[in-house]
């Protein structure tokens, strides 16, 4: 059996085994993807040597925990709780239950940010890098999950810049573009301050 097949049915074992714990009525809600994020971060610590939770990850990992319940539960409950049922039709025959509905309405930050704040205020977690397996170090300097605006400058005077040092033409016109739409999504439900790691030409 491969490494990837394996991985794949060891998340689903713990996934079922969680929500079964942890969830109202065995089902995958706010509580068990808390126990579960948190579960999946610690196993990472003790065997990932070259583990990063940092910016972005950090945010992305918190989202993607509550993203089951919001866009895999039938938009008639709209109730966040994923049957395990319905989980095996998405993970394991990745298609839809019978006479799914999707969500009533569009998903945003207004949705996503208290079932996210919920889940990092079960299990607080700090930002940090792992030097070997089980040797985690907190990275202070990063900003943590609750400063949304520190984070997103974190991305683009941090991130982008270590990955385009010193675009230039076309290039440097696109990532200021996608950087501008960046904003524009997080400005929609943040007060942050626009910055510009390139110049605003």
């Amino acid at each position: 059996m491969s490494r990837s097949i394996q991985d794949i049915e060891t998340f689903q074992k713990h996934f079922i085994d969680t929500a079964t714990k942890f969830g109202f009525n065995s089902t995958y809600d706010d509580n068990a993807a808390a126990e579960l994020r948190n579960r999946r971060l610690q196993n990472s610590i003790q065997t990932n040597p070259q583990l990063v939770f940092t910016s972005p990850r950090i945010l992305s990992a918190y989202s993607e925990a509550v993203f089951p319940t919001i866009f895999f539960v039938d938009g008639r409950l709209n109730n966040r709780q994923l049957t395990i049922d319905a989980a095996r039709h998405f993970f394991d025959l990745q298609q839809m239950p019978t006479d799914f509905h999707r969500q009533p309405a569009p998903v945003n930050f207004t949705i996503v940010d208290p079932l996210v704040s919920f889940l990092f205020n079960k299990h607080g977690f700090s930002p940090g890098v792992n030097h070997g397996k089980n040797s985690f170090v907190l990275q202070p300097q990063t900003p943590p999950l609750s400063d949304f605006c520190g984070i997103y400058e974190d991305i683009v005077l941090r991130v982008i810049p270590g990955q385009y040092p010193k675009p230039t033409g076309a290039l440097k016109d696109a990532i200021n573009k996608n950087l501008g739409f960046f904003f524009g999504a997080v400005s929609a439900e943040h007060n942050c301050t626009q910055v510009f790691p390139f110049g605003r030409d």
